[in-house]
C-alpha cells in the first residue's frame, strides 16, 4: 500500500515558500545523475563534504522562528444556540447581552423553549439585567405554563422590586396555579400603593373569582372599569364573571361593550358563544364560534364549541371536521368533546 503523501507534500510547500533557498536545492537533489561513461575514472579520494549529511524530516526544518506569522487571537466560542458567536474574552456583561441577542432571534423564529434557556443564561451572567425575566414570564404565559411564568415574574422583582407590571402578572399567576391567598395579598397590597392603576384591579378581580369571592371580584372588575383608560379585556372579564353567576342578561350586555371595542377578541365571541349555547340557540352560538375561529384559528375553546354544537344539532360529520381542527390546534381538545360528536 503506497504511503500518503499529502502531510509531507504540505510542509514542502510551506517550507520552500517560506525559504526561498529551499527551492533549489529541492531542485538540484531532484536532478537524476548523469549516467556513466565507459572511459576509465582515476580513483580519488572521497571529499569530505563541508556539513553533515542531512536526511528526511529535518530537510523540512530550517526555518527561522521569526519567519511564521503572528499567532492569532483564539476563535470565540460558539454557543448552542447558533449562529451567534460569543467571545470567551469579552465581559460577563457582554456576554449576557449577546445570549439576549441570540434569544431574541430564537424567539422570533418560534423556538421559545431554547430561547427561555439563552435568556436564562444572560442572567446567570449578568445579574443587573432587568425586563428578561419579565420577558421570559409573558412567554411562559403564552405556553400555558403559569407556574413557570410565576417563577420569573418573581424572579424579576427580585431584580426590580418597583415593576408593577411584573407583581400584576405576577399575582394572576399564582392565582392560576391555586396560590390565591399569595396573589390576593400581593394584589391589595398594589393597589394600596397604586390605586388608579386598572390593571391591578383587574388582576385582583380575578384573584377573588378564583378564590371564590364572587362579591369581591366583582367590586374590583368594576373599579378597573371605572378608571382610565378603556378596556375591552376588563368588558370581557367582568362578563365572564357575570355570566359564572347565571347572570346571563348583564353578561350578555357587557360582553357586547367588549365586541364593540375589540371585534378582533376571539374570547369574546367564544364567550358569546356559550351564552347563546346555554339560552339553547344553537344555530347562533354556532355563528359566534366560527366568528371566533376566524379570528385566532388557534383558538381551543372556539373549535370545541363548534363540535359541541354540531353534535347537538345531529350534524355529525361537520362535528368530526371541527374537532379534528380543535385536535391539531394549539391546546388540543379536552377529553369530553372527544365523544361528542360521536356518541
Amino acid at each position: 500500500m503506497k504511503k500518503p503523501l499529502a502531510a509531507p507534500l504540505a510542509a514542502l510547500l510551506l517550507v520552500t515558500a517560506s525559504n526561498p533557498s529551499t527551492v533549489t536545492s529541492a531542485a538540484t537533489a531532484a536532478k537524476p545523475a548523469p549516467a556513466k561513461t565507459s572511459a576509465p575514472v582515476k580513483p580519488t579520494a572521497p571529499a569530505r563534504p563541508e556539513t553533515p549529511p542531512v536526511s528526511g524530516p529535518a530537510l523540512l526544518v530550517p526555518v527561522m522562528p521569526d519567519s511564521f506569522p503572528a499567532e492569532s487571537e483564539p476563535a470565540p466560542f460558539l454557543t448552542p444556540w447558533r449562529p451567534l458567536a460569543v467571545d470567551s474574552s469579552r465581559t460577563r456583561e457582554g456576554r449576557a447581552r449577546s445570549y439576549v441577542a441570540a434569544a431574541e432571534q430564537l424567539e422570533r423564529r418560534g423556538q421559545l423553549s431554547t430561547a427561555l434557556a439563552a435568556y436564562d443564561a444572560a442572567l446567570a451572567l449578568d445579574t443587573t439585567l432587568t425586563g428578561v425575566a419579565f420577558h421570559m414570564g409573558r412567554i411562559y404565559q403564552s405556553m400555558e405554563d403559569p407556574e413557570r411564568a410565576a417563577r420569573s415574574f418573581a424572579r424579576e422583582l427580585r431584580r426590580d422590586p418597583k415593576n408593577a407590571e411584573a407583581a400584576i402578572e405576577l399575582g394572576v399567576s399564582l392565582a392560576q396555579i391555586g396560590r390565591e391567598d399569595r396573589a390576593i395579598r400581593g394584589l391589595e397590597t398594589l393597589t394600596r400603593q397604586h390605586p388608579g392603576d386598572d390593571r391591578a384591579w383587574s388582576a385582583l378581580g380575578f384573584a377573588y373569582h378564583a378564590a371564590g369571592r364572587p362579591r369581591d371580584a366583582e367590586a374590583a372588575m368594576r373599579r378597573a372599569i371605572a378608571l382610565p383608560p378603556e378596556r375591552a379585556s376588563e368588558q370581557r372579564d367582568l362578563g365572564a364573571l357575570l355570566a359564572s353567576q347565571g347572570r346571563d342578561r348583564e353578561a350578555r350586555a357587557a360582553l357586547e361593550r367588549a365586541k364593540a371595542m375589540d371585534p378582533k377578541d376571539a374570547a369574546v365571541w367564544v364567550n358569546l358563544g356559550n351564552l347563546e349555547r346555554r339560552a339553547g340557540r344553537n344555530e347562533q352560538a354556532l355563528d359566534a364560534y366560527r366568528a371566533a375561529e376566524a379570528r385566532d384559528s388557534s383558538q381551543a375553546l372556539a373549535l370545541q364549541g363548534q363540535a359541541q354544537t354540531l353534535a347537538a344539532l345531529g350534524r355529525a360529520r361537520e362535528a368530526e371536521s371541527a374537532y379534528r381542527r380543535c385536535a391539531i390546534s394549539t391546546n388540543g381538545c379536552s377529553e369530553p368533546v372527544r365523544h361528542a360528536w360521536t356518541a
